[in-house]
């Protein structure tokens, strides 16, 4: 199955999903180039990767530092929305990992939108799971690692 819109509840079936932010990166720049990148500092790009479990492929979201509004529970509603609009499978049951941090994901927004979800028909269940307090790495790490030391031959 490809990443690419689905129909919602459109596969009756199950999908397991896990989300994080990367620490920020710092893309190469040309000081000849116009614009934010002109002076000789690195630029700094947040990364939040999704990753679909169900078929080992990862959608990561490239947020430039003049757009940088914070990691907090608003900003992974907008990119977990945009996600299963545009990449998710259509599966009537979704399962979610996140990491234990209250800011991004165990408040009341991410609960919240989670049954906006259901409640629209966008899903029948959804199980938010946490991973235990001082974990080290999960499946949005390995393909982040992976995607970092490209950094450099992108621009």
């Amino acid at each position: 199955m490809k990443l690419d819109p689905h129909d919602q509840c459109s596969f009756d079936g199950c999908c397991h999903y896990s989300f994080d932010y990367a620490q920020q990166v710092h893309i190469p720049n040309s000081a000849e180039q116009v614009g934010p990148l002109y002076f000789l500092t690195p630029y700094k790009v947040a990364i939040f990767g999704i990753q679909c479990d169900t078929v080992s492929k990862q959608i990561n979201y490239l947020i430039p530092e003049a757009a940088v509004t914070g990691k907090g529970a608003n900003q992974v509603v907008s990119f977990l929305h945009d996600f299963l609009l545009s990449h998710g499978l259509g599966e009537k049951h979704a399962f979610f990992h996140g990491d234990n941090c209250c800011a991004q994901n165990k408040n009341n927004i991410l609960m919240g939108y989670f049954l906006w979800r259901i409640m629209n028909n966008l899903h029948e269940s959804i199980t938010m799971s946490f991973l235990p307090v001082g974990h080290t790495k999960f499946s949005p790490d390995s393909a982040f690692e992976f995607l970092k030391p490209n950094f450099g031959v992108l621009m």
